[in-house]
């Protein structure tokens, strides 16, 4: 376990923690022990759409979709369910009009 004794210390300390090296232990005269772990960065949903041309390609495909009207409100959604006794029959009425014939259900 490491002395720390100024914040240059504790930032040096900082900057050894990645991936590989994760936890760092280290003591604070006066205050006490002090463990500091490493957590890898969420991606946000840009940068996770900007690395995966899939999910890019999906998203614009559902915008596209959303501005010719091809979309269920979640009241439109609730309404059917509810109206149906059968699941099979629910989803068939909910999506079989927004069914392209590509993925085979």
């Amino acid at each position: 376990m490491k002395n720390i004794n100024s914040p240059e210390e504790l930032f040096e300390e900082m900057k050894k923690i990645n991936k590989s090296n994760s936890v760092a232990k280290f003591f604070v005269p006066g205050k006490g022990n002090f463990k500091l772990v490493y957590e890898e960065n969420e991606k946000t949903i840009q940068e996770e759409v900007e690395e995966d041309t899939e999910l890019k390609e999906m998203i614009q495909e559902s915008r596209k979709e959303y501005k010719e009207g091809k979309y269920k409100t979640t009241g439109e959604i609730i309404d059917k369910i509810s109206g149906n006794t059968k699941s099979s029959e629910s989803l068939d009425a909910l999506f079989g009009d927004l069914d392209d014939g590509q993925d085979g259900y």
